[in-house]
């Protein structure tokens, strides 16, 4: 197991680790630099990061799924609004160590089908976050906004736009 990170409950986890006496089979890293986390998910069979604390969608766990990794994600994060439970990954309340534990022993136990999950992760980040997709979709938001507007009277243009067209030729 490598815990990543320095949060309020690392002294409760190491507690728990050697009362467990797991001490030995347990890295705690500390703090990493972000640069690092890609190779940190890379040796993972799973991805745990179960925080409520978030400004957005956290990039560990959307590299996990581009990584084809099986993560398990707080169902009250940003992040269960891409995740659909139990199709591409597993949304779990924070406190739930029950679930996660049973989660953690089926995938292990191969129980769980983890490689077409891993797969369908990749497919799904992949797709949200594919550039030509999320500049048509920002010009699309702008011309509604401009569309819907009171003050100017807009006309969608029907032919891509250079932006996007320069886009597509790189």
């Amino acid at each position: 197991l490598i815990v990543v990170g320095n949060g309020p409950m690392q002294k409760d986890i190491e507690r728990e680790m050697l009362m467990l006496a797991l001490g030995s089979k347990v890295i705690f890293t500390g703090a990493v630099r972000n640069t690092e986390i890609p190779d940190y998910i890379a040796l993972s069979d799973i991805f745990i990061n179960i925080s409520s604390r978030s400004s957005g969608f956290e990039p560990s766990l959307l590299e996990a799924m581009a990584q084809k990794k099986v993560i398990i994600g707080s169902e009250v994060s940003p992040i269960s609004t891409i995740v659909d439970d139990g199709v591409d990954g597993f949304l779990v309340r924070p406190a739930d160590t029950l679930t996660m534990s049973t989660l953690m022993i089926q995938i292990f136990n191969g129980l769980i089908g983890v490689e077409a999950m891993g797969e369908r992760a990749r497919k799904k980040v992949t797709e949200i976050f594919d550039l030509q997709h999320m500049v048509t979709q920002t010009l699309n938001a702008y011309f509604d906004i401009m569309k819907n507007s009171s003050q100017v009277h807009f006309r969608r243009p029907t032919a891509p736009t250079k932006a996007a067209a320069s886009l597509k030729s790189n």
